[in-house]
């Protein structure tokens, strides 16, 4: 049986149930817990601005800090002489110190260093980024009939690359308006080009939805 729950007024008098008194104490760690979202939302612009003006600026000197002190080591091993157990260390040090800087797009020069270490890995990364590719040009002749190349593209689409994507649309579909416009219309072909108009609906995605999800096809993991 379903109990109704009247929440006792203040001076009623009323002897609070169980459930009832339950209920008062839910209703009031929500308010406290209101009360901590609104602290937050207060805070929260003032530790983005502090991220902006001060972490970020450290961020940026650590990453060329590192990178001058990879190419440091790099050079010494190419320059000096050492015994294979300093040779080891200092190849597993540049290792590490690469682990979040390769495909930087500010230090090329760190990925060539770390597949200068590590062959093997760089031949596992071209493999994938080959794949990535195909399943990119998949993505964008299924979603838009265009195909394009993607070998020279590298990293991740920007939205420049997704803008001439939606010009070579635009054009395949004005070429078609114009081929359409130069024979007479038939009811079927009026049914067609209803159909037409519904799916370029679908296409009628914006740059960055399309980005976005062309970005899933390089990174599934994501």
């Amino acid at each position: 049986m379903n109990e109704i729950i009247n929440v006792q007024q203040k001076g009623s008098g009323q002897i609070l149930s169980k459930t009832q008194k339950q209920f008062n104490t839910l209703i009031k760690k929500i308010a406290k817990q209101k009360e901590g979202l609104g602290y937050l939302s207060e805070f929260i612009p003032q530790f983005n601005a502090k991220i902006a003006t001060k972490f970020m600026p450290l961020q940026k000197e650590l990453t060329a800090q590192k990178a001058l002190l990879i190419k440091t080591i790099h050079d010494r091993l190419q320059l000096d002489k050492f015994n294979k157990t300093e040779r080891d260390k200092l190849i597993n040090i540049i290792e590490n110190l690469c682990d979040d800087m390769v495909g930087h797009p500010d230090y090329p020069e760190i990925t060539d260093i770390y597949y200068f270490y590590n062959p093997e890995q760089k031949e596992e990364d071209e493999e994938d980024a080959l794949l990535q590719k195909q399943a990119a040009k998949s993505f964008i002749k299924e979603a838009t009939g265009i195909d394009i190349d993607l070998e020279n593209l590298e990293g991740e689409p920007d939205e420049e690359f997704m803008r001439n994507i939606f010009e070579k649309m635009r054009a395949q579909m004005e070429e078609e308006e114009a081929r359409k416009a130069n024979r007479k219309k038939t009811a079927k072909q009026l049914a067609a080009e209803a159909k037409k108009a519904e799916e370029e609906k679908t296409l009628g995605k914006s740059i960055k939805e399309i980005y976005m999800s062309l970005v899933k096809a390089f990174h599934p993991d994501k």
